[in-house]
Order: structure tokens, then sequence, then C-alpha cells
């Protein structure tokens, strides 16, 4: 305000004095010198300064100056009022305050999860919360200049401002901007009235993809949801760094950011090039709750924060935005050690705030739930039509039925983009064949979807939680022994597949003890750090490739009752089918190993083997798991293994499950058969 004040007496004083020049006679007489062009030619010459007078036309711009002063000093008391009014509220210790700026109570103080500096209007504001608010009150009285509209606090930060205007009561007519006409522009564009969450599945070749993503998406009324916008947080990430990189994720080295999108580039990225399958919640806010996430998403963009995989993640930091709009959810306060994306549509789930789930397949899941009313003739077709080694001219011949021939033109054109996105074929080749396909496509008419459904898969809500706890008893060599086991995340092979991708393990620290009464002895027996495995069945459409990768400590028997714990690792890569003749899920790799002992003649060992498995479910709750390997160390302490196991797991319900696991190893002419019974509990 005193700069605003400054530049007007300014301005007064010009203006004055333009005036007086301009209407004073001009006395060429009085002295020597006088205005006018110098006779030697070199421009004006100057002449003495006559005494300032300017008559009754000073009076009214001295009264504006002191008019405007007056205004200045009203103005600036209006603002300590507010000021001290918000300290007497005691707004800064308001939840909706500390949502707002991200603030959190932890051990050492308050302070905000943001870490951008150019977040805060107070030095101290990301620890500060009543340094912030009255530096954002002051803020928000700061002149307007038109040329940066955009970073002047009301718009900057809407969501603040309408939440302490409304507070406070604050006057209109004492506010220099009010509203922010570019955000409701903005607004009035856009039109969010809804809010949709959506739930991309996760991706297993990627190691930010993982644990699945989430997002948000602003709904327009009565149009297309594919063109309206969608607000997500994720890192800035370098996955080419290798190990570093899940180093760098862990421990919040890259900074996050919230972005602002097209939702249908995110479905391009999601859907149709990583083959994620996505699932879209409507969700219970009214049209007024959707503007103030709309607000508070405009105050988080180009805003970073620091990404933690684990916690501080694309899931967690949506639950500012829902409570933006309805602080008494408390979302933010489900913040444990770790924070994964499915738990959270849970949660969303389980308080009640969805009205509506809709799928989206995936172009994988499309083309193989259409594949399925093919025979295994005309699917080699398809593929022959995908790879432009098929005449089109011969389709009808081909597939008589002209519902068929839609079937195989959409799926060879779907099939023909996914290979170029994956680089098989290039630009050329790909437009020729491609947009061959579309105009014989075209001819045809719509496909019946009634008639040709795509099977829709059980909602990743429905899965089990992601936390585990199972107490577990059992023998080994004839000696009993109880257990307890401690998972944090994520999802195994022998869990139950409701909700999840069938053949896919990811684990982190699962944590295995056990109790032998008859030595009163307790002892670590296994600890998974990680251990991620991808089971891919291949077929005639897609050829991925099966692999794993552990690493951990476990006991190692080596003779009788002398255990010893070792660290391992232990990857592999290998192929997976779906057999007819066999059903389920039949898969072989070729694994190397190494493990470190430090107590052992040979501190380490190194080799290889090979591995099978088969896995089905006969029902849906019902599971079974067989798997057999073979093992040679030829590296350090050198040893044969050979080891087979079979488990089965029977689903009670989503949080409960019985497992009953047997072994065999043989090593080094010595048997080990162990078998034990759990009781699960997924939290």
């Amino acid at each position: 305000m005193k700069l605003r004040l400054a530049i007007l007496i300014r301005s007064l004083t010009i203006w004055v004095g333009k005036s007086h020049r301009e209407h004073s006679p001009v006395r060429r007489d009085a002295e020597p010198y006088h205005t006018g062009r110098d006779p030697h030619g070199f421009g004006r010459v100057r002449r003495p300064a006559e005494p300032f007078s300017c008559g009754k036309r000073c009076i009214p711009a001295l009264a504006l100056v002191i008019l405007c002063a007056a205004t200045s000093q009203a103005e600036e008391t209006y603002l300590v009022q507010l000021q001290q009014q918000a300290r007497d509220q005691h707004l800064a210790s308001e939840p909706y305050w500390e949502v707002l700026g991200h603030y959190h109570k932890g051990l050492f103080g308050t302070v905000s999860l943001i870490d951008d500096p150019d977040f805060f209007l107070a030095p101290d504001g990301k620890r500060n919360p009543e340094a912030e608010l009255q530096a954002t009150l002051a803020a928000f009285f700061e002149p307007v200049d038109e040329t940066t509209l955009t970073n002047h606090p009301v718009c900057r930060y809407p969501a603040r401002f309408e939440w302490l205007k409304a507070q406070l009561q604050i006057d209109p007519a004492k506010l220099p901007l009010d509203p922010c006409p570019i955000v409701e522009q903005v607004f009035t564009f856009l039109q969010p009235s809804e809010l949709t969450l959506v739930f991309p599945s996760a991706y297993m070749n990627s190691p930010a993809s993982m644990f699945g993503h989430t997002l948000l998406v602003f709904d327009r009324p009565d149009e297309n949801r594919l063109l309206a916008r969608s607000v997500s947080y994720a890192a800035r990430t370098d996955e080419s760094i290798g190990p570093l990189f899940a180093f760098a994720g862990i421990f919040g080295l890259y900074p996050g950011y919230f972005a602002i999108e097209p939702y249908y580039d995110k479905v391009e990225q999601y859907n149709d090039i990583n083959r994620r399958d996505i699932w879209e919640y409507r969700l219970d806010f009214t049209p007024e709750e959707v503007r103030r996430i709309f607000l508070h998403t405009w105050e988080l963009q180009r805003t970073y924060a620091r990404y933690f995989f684990f916690d501080e993640n694309c899931a967690y930091m949506l639950y500012s935005l829902y409570d933006s709009a309805r602080p008494e959810l408390g979302m933010r306060k489900h913040k444990g050690p770790y924070v994964i994306p499915i738990d959270t549509v849970k949660r969303v789930v389980d308080r009640g705030l969805v009205v509506d789930i809709a799928y989206r397949p995936s172009k994988v899941s499309r083309v193989r739930g259409l594949a399925s009313y093919l025979s295994p003739a005309q699917q080699k077709q398809v593929l022959a039509l995908a790879e432009g080694r098929s005449d089109l001219d011969t389709l009808a011949q081909d597939f008589p039925d002209e519902s068929m021939r839609k079937v195989a033109l959409d799926m060879a054109a779907m099939l023909t983009q996914m290979k170029f996105a994956e680089g098989v074929v290039t630009k050329e080749t790909y437009t020729k064949q491609y947009f061959s396909l579309l105009r014989t496509r075209s001819k045809l008419g719509p496909l019946e979807e009634d008639v040709f459904p795509i099977p829709t898969p059980r909602r990743p809500d429905e899965g089990h939680p992601s936390s585990l706890l199972a107490l577990g008893a059992g023998w080994e060599r004839s000696e009993p022994y109880t257990s307890l086991r401690l998972r944090p995340a994520y999802h195994e092979l022998m869990d139950n597949d409701i909700g999840y991708d069938r053949g896919a393990q990811i684990l982190f620290l699962n944590t295995i003890g056990r109790w032998y009464p008859e030595r009163d002895k307790f002892q670590l027996q296994h600890l998974d750090i990680v251990s991620v495995e991808s089971i891919a069945p291949r077929n005639q459409f897609f050829q991925p490739y099966s692999w794993k990768v552990r690493t951990g400590l476990s006991q190692h028997p080596r003779r009788p009752n002398q255990d010893s714990l070792v660290f391992f690792l232990n990857t592999g890569s290998g192929l997976a089918w779906e057999n007819r003749l066999l059903p389920g899920l039949i898969f072989g790799m070729a694994e190397v190993r190494g493990q470190l002992a430090p107590q052992h003649p040979d501190s380490y060992a190194g080799g290889g083997g090979v591995s099978i498995g088969w896995m089905i479910s006969f029902t849906e709750q019902w599971k079974v798991l067989a798997r057999a390997s073979a093992t040679w160390m030829a590296l350090g302490e050198t040893y044969e293994d050979h080891a087979a196991s079979l488990g089965t797991d029977l689903r009670i319900t989503d949080r409960w499950s019985l497992r009953l696991e047997s072994a065999y190893t043989w090593r080094d002419g010595y048997e080990y058969p162990e078998a034990q019974l759990w009781l699960h509990h997924y939290f």
C-alpha cells in the first residue's frame, strides 16, 4: 500500500509541474538566458528556474493526495483488524488451513509436506502456519499489476482466498482484486462439476508403476470423460540410473509435481501403450466441493514436494485434495509407514464416496477378450492380417460371417498399433498397414458389443488388503515349530488373485520367524527384502518373458540341526504358457543364485539352475501352486540343491485365508522334509 501511495504522489507531482509549465507565461526579457534555440545551433540552453506557483490547480491535487493517504491508512487499519480477527478465531489451527498448507504435526513440531519455497509467502511459512496465514492476508491487499496478474496472491492462492474471505467476511469493496478473472475464466471453460478417481492397474515392467497409480478427473456435465482434465501427482524420475533409481525413490531424492493434463493423454499412456486396465470410480462430491478441489489444485501447479515411493506418493498426496473439498473426511490422517495406491482406493470405497464404477480395458485385454470368440485357425488369420501377411481381398472368404470379420479387423488394427508403439514396425509400415485395415473396417459398421462383450474382471478394490500377518504351525525333520509372519506389502503368487494380476508377485520385507519348543529356540527363518516375480503367459498374439528377482536372508540347512543364516540373491528368466490340455499356468526359468555366509569356511557360493512350476485356480477361492527346482553351486562352497514344494490356499474372506504348504529339499545327501499350516490375516 505504501508503494502504491508513493507512485500516486509521484505521478501527481509530475502532472502538477507539467500543468504549471504549460500555462505559465514565458518571461523572455527578465534574464539574459531564456528558453529557446541557441544561436550557435547546439540546441536548447538552460534558463534560471522560476518560482513554483500553481495557484488553484494544486488544491484538488493535494486533496487527492490527502484522500489517498487517508484511504491507505484506512486499508492498513482494516488489514490489521482482519489479522487480529484471524488470531482471535485461531484460523491458523483450523483443520482446513492445515489442509491448504499441507501441514502435519510430527515429533519436531508442525511442518508442511510441500518443499517448494515459492509456495509460502512467509519466510518461515513451511513451519509456521500462523505466520503464513498473516502473510497471506497481507498479500491479498497488494496492488494489482495487469501485466503480472497471474502472480497476484488472489490469483495464485484462490482456495486460500475464498476460505479466508468467508471466515473473516472480508469486504470485497476494500480488496484490490475480487475474484481473480483468470481463475474464473478457466473454471468457466472447464466447467468441472463431478470428480472421478482413476486407478490404472499395476505395470510389472516399470519399477515406478508396480503398485498401480491413482489420479483424479474433473468431469464436465454431458461430455465424454476422455475430453476432461486429469490431475495427478508424480515424481520426475530417471529410471536409466539402475539400482540408484530405487534408492532415490525410497529416500525422497526426486521432486514430485502435480500435473493437469487431458485425460485422453493419460488413457493413451496407461491403457494403450503400457497395456494397463483402467478403473474409474465416480465420487460423491457436490459441484461446490469439486470447485474447492479445483481451486486447491490450481494452487499446487508448478509446486514440488519430495516424492517418497512408500508414503508421500501419488496416492497419498491426493488425500489433501479430498480433504480440501470435505475436511471432515480426514483422509490425510491415514498415513502410516507406507501408502499403497490400491489401499487408498479401498479406503475411498469404504468411506462411501463412490457412486459409480466403470471399467476401461486395455488393448491387450480387448484382444484377449475378442480372441475367445475365434477358433485357433481364425486367430492365426488375425495375426497374419496384423503383420501384413494376409490379403484383405480374401477376408470375406476367411471370415464368412460379417460380425466375425468386424472382430478380426478390430483385433488386427489394435495389434498393429501395439507393434508400432513397441517399435516393432517402422512408421511407414505401420501407416500403410493400419490405414488399410481402417478403410476395410469402416465399410462394415459398428461392432455389436453386446454380442461380443469383453469379460470384466473382479475390481481391484475387491481384493485382499496389501499387508499380511500370519500364524503358522508345522514340523521340520520331525521337529515341531510355530511361526509368525509379517509382510508389509503386497501380493504373492499364492495369494488369491481377485483384484490382482495373475502371475504377479511383489513382496517387501516379508519376514518369517520360527520358535522350536523342543530346543526353546527362536530364529529368523526368512526375510525377503525384495521379491518381484512376473509369470506372464505367452500366446500367438503376445510373447512376454517371465522373470524374477529376489534378495534377502534365509536359513541355509547344511546338515541336520546346523542351519545358518545367509544372504542370498536369486534372479531368473523364462517362459510361461496357458495350456488347454493342462489347465492353469505352466512356467519354467533358468536361474542364477549367489549367497554370502561369513560363518562358513567358504564364505560365498554361486551357481545356477532351472525351475518349473504349475499354478491353477480350481475356483475363485481355491488356488494351488506346485514348484520344483535344481541348483548347482560351483563357485566357493560347492553343493547340489534339489527342492519341490506344493501349496494350496483357500480364501475365506477378503481378509482371511487358510494355507497349507509342504516342501522337500535334498542337499548333499541330507533330506529336509517339512509341512506347515497358516492362518493368514490381511489388513
